[in-house]
């Protein structure tokens, strides 16, 4: 038997919910670029939508829940991309679109996001396939 408070748990559509809460009141407010460039949680749902789109359809990413009230304390989610010119398959969504209008430096954000992955496999063509943490 093992005294660790907290459990190791995979991250599925099953627990889409308390995932989602748990995003919504850390991630949102705790993230270094959310705070800066003042997302909100109208801006943050569709990027956590995205986010379940892409990583919650394989077995790579994980909750750390503690024992004692089940509550997620902390989480890794993983994204399998693979490069377009490698093979005939979609990046699961690696686009990050924040913008609603709200804040500029919010679609900023999604621009800057998703020119960082697209440079991926610019700089290593001879990978198929990368799993991001």
């Amino acid at each position: 038997m093992s005294d660790d408070p907290f459990a190791f748990v995979l991250l599925t559509h099953e627990n889409a919910a308390e995932l989602s809460e748990f995003l919504n009141s850390h991630f949102l407010f705790e993230e270094p670029m959310n705070r800066a460039c003042g997302m909100t949680q109208q801006n943050f749902q569709p990027f956590v939508d995205k986010l379940f789109e892409r990583t919650l359809n394989i077995p790579f990413s994980y909750a750390l829940v503690d024992k004692e009230t089940n509550k997620i304390v902390a989480c890794a989610m993983s994204s399998l991309w693979k490069n377009e010119s490698k093979a005939e398959s979609e990046n699961h969504g690696d686009e990050f679109e924040f913008d609603n209008g709200e804040r500029k430096e919010i679609g900023v954000l999604g621009k800057i996001l998703t020119e960082l992955h697209a440079k991926f496999f610019e700089l290593r063509p001879d990978i198929a396939q990368v799993l991001h943490l």
